[in-house]
């Protein structure tokens, strides 16, 4: 392709195109990189190959001016790879005035897997497809308010701020890849690492970037089982989530009797709201099966909008082939797996309100940065003279009210320090 006449050539592709990238995953940690811009139109396919940083500026700056232009469209296919492709590579974000539509994460918001289209009229038709049977107009708000800001902004930071493991390593996150719509995380990138499933000798040997940072880490506290809660609207269980500690009272609630270790409720309560069999929770407590049997009993005793609300959604599965949870968000399991829509109804909507809170810390937790993110935990870069004024910003915005799902009001705990092996509890009152 001639870059000289680039204009040109994008000017009359006209207001509506499709992009893909080639290879799909694009490793901005790589030194030496070639990959091709695929770009079609109606009528027409150019293709760009990429293999050097003026190349790649001279099309962002010919692109910002035709197809990312106010009033175009662009359909596309894991953007937010190529968005930390280029904040990794020339520390900018390409800026888009044009409404986009990322066909990856909207179909795989719907537990729809293909590959990647094509070309244009396929990603077109693909779209219809969520317009004609109306799963365009229960996500697109959702889709605006979450989904755009991780693909653009908030994923390409997570992936490019990196942490030190004697180099620079970075965090590669796939929007929407886990089955509950938890972001996927794998080790993609030469200089990579996986912050999932951190072993003690990984802890040891990742730091902070710079000398006077301190890591703050922060979790939600009993997310599960307030997000059960609040979409059950079972009264008991609202009553308890308000306690200190949600899963010492549901013990003492179930037992009526002094809980002396909350991980055994932790083994008891949403386990069997997940369809536990007396058996299996015998054996997990090391307890009789009588005991077992009537544990279950008394949670379906106290709990009785808490359980149905789950076992609904099994039925639900069972009758459609297919099931959607509190955000439509949609999967298919096969048959003889249909307990769990259990698990699905409750982990889907709180991956979802997790991901609400990620977007809200990016915005609201300046000078902060963030570091990494685990499903419902979140680490934070601050430095020793900041560090109130980012815990205020930051606890703040998680345990505000939630957006999306209104009434929901979360607790969190945090960590800080410098040694992820030795971070040290810090709380309101510190």
């Amino acid at each position: 392709m001639d870059f000289q006449n680039l204009t040109k050539i994008l000017l009359e592709l006209g207001n509506n195109v499709y992009i893909k990238f080639e290879p799909e995953i694009l490793d901005f940690t790589d030194k030496d990189f070639v990959f091709d811009i695929l770009i079609f139109s109606q009528e027409k396919k150019i293709s760009l190959t990429i293999d050097n940083q003026q190349k790649l500026l001279m099309f962002l700056e010919i692109a910002k001016l035709t197809i990312f232009a106010e009033g175009n469209k662009i359909l596309t296919w894991n953007w937010k790879n190529f968005v930390s492709f280029i904040l990794g590579r020339l520390h900018i974000s390409p800026k888009i005035s044009s409404g986009l539509i990322d066909l990856k994460i909207v179909e795989s918001y719907f537990g729809i897997k293909r590959n990647a289209p094509t070309g244009f009229i396929e990603a077109l038709n693909r779209v219809k497809e969520r317009l004609a049977d109306g799963s365009w107009q229960k996500f697109q708000d959702i889709y605006k308010k979450i989904y755009i800001p991780l693909a653009t902004e908030v994923i390409p930071e997570l992936e490019t701020i990196g942490i030190l493991n004697n180099q620079k390593v970075h965090a590669y996150y796939e929007i929407n890849g886990q089955e509950n719509g938890r972001l996927l995380c794998s080790n993609v990138y030469q200089k990579g690492f996986i912050p999932h499933n951190l072993s003690l000798e990984n802890k040891r040997e990742l730091k902070p970037l710079n000398y006077d940072q301190i890591f703050m880490y922060f979790d939600f506290r009993s997310m599960e089982v307030n997000v059960l809660a609040n979409l059950s609207g079972d009264e008991k269980l609202l009553e308890l989530c308000q306690k200190n500690d949600v899963y010492s009272s549901i013990y003492e609630e179930i037992t009526k009797s002094p809980c002396e270790n909350r991980n055994k409720s932790k083994k008891i309560f949403l386990p069997v709201i997940y369809g536990q069999s007396a058996k299996a929770l015998s054996e997990s407590l090391n307890v009789s099966f009588e005991i077992a049997q009537n544990l279950i009993s008394r949670i379906q005793e106290i709990f009785p909008k808490a359980i149905n609300y789950v076992i609904n959604f099994q039925e639900k599965l069972k009758e459609n082939g297919f099931i959607e949870d509190f955000f439509g968000k949609k999967r298919i399991f096969n048959e003889g797996k249909e307990y769990r829509a259990r698990n699905f109804a409750i982990q889907s909507p709180a991956s979802l309100i997790c991901l609400e809170k990620l977007v809200s810390l990016y915005y609201n937790s300046k000078p902060a940065r963030l570091a990494y993110h685990v499903h419902d935990g979140y680490m934070i870069y601050a430095t020793k003279e900041n560090w109130k004024e980012i815990f205020e910003k930051s606890y703040n915005c998680l345990t505000s009210e939630s957006e999306i799902c209104p009434g929901l009001r979360l607790k969190v705990s945090c960590l800080a320090g410098r040694d992820l092996c030795n971070l040290k509890k810090i709380s309101k009152k510190d």
